[in-house]
């Protein structure tokens, strides 16, 4: 019920998703977004060596509107292998417009 009702706020949340993301790069560039993102990477990956098999079997409905990696349903261990995916998919739209732009 919870993620049908996501669902149905997709319009929504991609306007939202979208001007949200405008003002990034204008905020933190190059070595700062690595640090960052080197810095959440390794905090990730500590709090994911620290959970149980149990935990990360847990599940739950997923708004799939919102993403095409998401699936109707995931599991913790689906949703840090999504991130994962998400990540490079942008990094490829970047990669891709900076040979464009060349």
């Amino acid at each position: 019920m919870f993620a049908a009702t996501l669902d149905a706020g997709t319009g929504a949340f991609h306007v939202v998703n979208y001007l949200c993301a405008l003002p990034g790069p204008r905020i933190l560039h190059g070595r700062a977004v690595s640090r960052l993102m080197d810095r959440t990477i390794g905090h990730l990956r500590a709090g994911l060596g620290r959970e149980s098999e149990r935990n990360l079997a847990l599940a739950m409905h997923f708004p799939v509107g919102w993403d095409p990696y998401f699936k109707t349903v995931m599991t913790v261990a689906d949703v840090c292998a999504y991130s994962i995916r998400h990540y490079d998919h942008h990094r490829r739209q970047l990669t891709t417009r900076r040979a464009i732009d060349n």
